[in-house]
């Protein structure tokens, strides 16, 4: 079991088997907390539940099955509930909208695929995501040519 040292303290890592645990109510706890520490403006916290958010998401195996129902409703949370301020990107919707870009093919099917279908600012980001990569993959096989 490794662990690592985090502003809210150690976490350790657990591997646990998709058939008895699902990342699902970890996620949803780590946005709502995310949303709570927004809302009252406790830095602090949010950072600590963005960071907590990373170290959950590296464990998500999206390949398997439950990969997307796990992920749906912590989407479907952040973007209804926390909006946009400024014209930055929001940091947990950059970091979800990222994510499923990253493991796009292994999530478009079921919720997920309802979800993208949807449209609205989750699928806006996550095109917006998987247009660069598709343009830094094609710009990336023209200069590897030269």
């Amino acid at each position: 079991m490794a662990s690592r040292k985090t502003a809210g303290g150690a976490f350790e890592e657990h591997d646990f088997p998709y058939e008895t645990y699902s990342y699902r109510e970890p996620l949803l706890a780590h946005v709502k907390v995310y949303s709570f520490a927004k809302y009252y403006l406790l830095p602090g916290l949010q950072e600590l539940a963005l960071q907590r958010m990373i170290m959950t998401l590296r464990k998500v195996d999206c390949s398997l099955k439950y990969g997307e129902v796990e992920l749906a409703d912590p989407i479907e949370f952040v973007y209804r509930n926390i909006p946009v301020h400024g014209d930055g990107e929001e940091p947990m919707r950059k970091l979800l909208s990222q994510f499923a870009a990253a493991n796009y093919t292994s999530l478009l099917h079921g919720s997920f695929e309802a979800l993208f279908a949807r449209g609205g600012d989750f699928t806006l980001d996550l095109a917006r995501k998987l247009s660069r990569r598709l343009f830094g993959a094609l710009n990336f096989g023209r200069v590897g040519r030269r």
